[in-house]
């Protein structure tokens, strides 16, 4: 039988590095859109359209990256939970039957 320990202060850690990491690629996602933005203001032309649907592919990719970031952060605080909870279920069990066992029910 294998067994396993789950560090509940180290997983709190990674959803907090997980969603500082999303805020920080989401700030970054803002500033490069206003300097494209301010790019754009007075460039127009081929060049100007092609860049832009690159940008915008570019974008698109940003954006995978933020909701994996988003959902990793969501299942490992939902797991989180459900562990603590499964944790505390268990040790109302056991206090249980060590009632039981010492005659104190």
């Amino acid at each position: 039988m294998t067994q396993s320990a789950v560090d509940r202060a180290a997983m709190a850690q990674a959803a907090q590095d997980i969603d500082a990491s999303a805020n920080v690629i989401k700030g970054l996602q803002t500033r490069l859109d206003g300097a494209k933005t301010a790019l754009r203001a007075n460039w127009e032309g081929n060049a100007s359209m092609a860049f832009e649907q690159v940008f915008a592919r570019f974008n698109e990719d940003f954006s995978r990256v933020l909701r994996a970031l988003e959902g990793m952060h969501q299942s490992l605080v939902q797991t989180k939970i459900t562990y603590d909870a499964k944790e505390e279920m268990s040790q109302q069990a056991v206090n249980k039957v060590q009632a039981l066992l010492n005659g104190t029910t």
